[in-house]
């Protein structure tokens, strides 16, 4: 259930990294209230557009299973090498914003969780398509200061 809605999560980031055209870009938690949870695990969008888990100190876990998105607007999961599962579950980014799992044959799971992006905001919509309040938050990683 939790790589489920690691799934679902990673397409919302992939919509909204990728149009970002950052370097890398962090995907942050969000409590119910809206705080980003920078203690909390998160995703880094790549530039060349995987996307890895990584810990709340931004070490990368070789064991957590990485994704990429497909040009059509799927998301798939991949193992340690790159290799893409196209087995297993998998996410797909609509035009519009909505975020929908789909099994490994391509059947929509509208009893799944679902997603809405917009803007750089990643929402949680009941089966109707209602928002609820904000999942995620999408942020470029912290500059650290340069001294001269």
């Amino acid at each position: 259930m939790t790589r489920l809605l690691l799934a679902c999560l990673v397409a919302c980031l992939a919509l909204v990294a990728l149009s970002v055209q950052a370097q890398e870009t962090k995907v942050y938690q969000t409590d119910k209230y809206g705080h980003v949870q920078y203690h909390q695990p998160s995703l880094v969008v790549k530039s060349d557009g995987r996307i890895v888990p990584v810990d709340a100190y931004g070490n990368q876990s070789p064991s957590q299973p990485s994704y990429v998105k497909q040009p059509d607007g799927r998301v798939v999961q991949t193992d340690a090498y790159g290799h893409k599962q196209y087995h297993t579950p998998q996410t797909v980014v609509q035009p519009d914003g909505r975020v929908l799992q789909t099994d490994a044959y391509g059947n929509k799971q509208t009893h799944k969780p679902q997603y809405q992006v917009k803007g750089d905001t990643v929402y949680r919509t009941d089966a109707y398509g209602n928002r609820k309040p904000p999942a995620y938050v999408v942020k470029p990683p912290p500059v650290s200061p340069v001294k001269k």
